[in-house]
């Protein structure tokens, strides 16, 4: 399999795998196809907003986007989504895709990879199987505006 940047030619097919993957269990989310778009068009940027699309057989079977946080010492890098086409997930390759972009981050002299999830839900037990470990001592916050 091989992993790539996510590039402006590949938003519509990844619009349309986070679109079939969060109306899926166990979200059941439903999306407007365009508001999608604009927010994967985002992480095409380059410089602080960065993604990368896994392919199998030559077609994109998912993708990660996240941001660059800078810090003193060394960035980390915070996953915003990762999305897998239902047909092709529990195959190893959203597994994969965390493991060849742990190899571009530390390229990059990233620190480390954050990010939030509910817990009992599969990415929660995905996450865990594949090395990442929760912070006991933080707590997600919320301020609406």
């Amino acid at each position: 399999m091989l992993v790539r940047e996510l590039f402006k030619e590949d938003i519509e097919i990844c619009a349309n795998i986070f679109i079939d993957a969060y109306s899926k269990e166990p979200w059941n989310e439903n999306h407007d196809f365009e508001k999608v778009k604009v927010f994967l068009n985002k992480f095409t940027s380059g410089n602080t907003y960065i993604g990368w699309v896994i392919l199998k057989k030559g077609q994109i079977a998912g993708f990660v986007v996240g941001v660059i946080i800078p810090s003193i010492g060394k960035d980390y890098f915070r996953i915003e989504d990762i999305c897998i086409r239902p047909d092709m997930q529990r195959k190893g390759i959203g597994g994969e895709l965390i493991k060849k972009i742990t190899f571009e981050l530390r390229d990059r002299n990233i620190d480390c990879i954050i990010l939030n999830t509910i817990k009992g839900f599969p990415a929660y037990r995905f996450y865990l199987m594949n090395g990442f470990s929760e912070i006991e001592s933080s707590s997600t916050m919320f301020l609406e505006l």
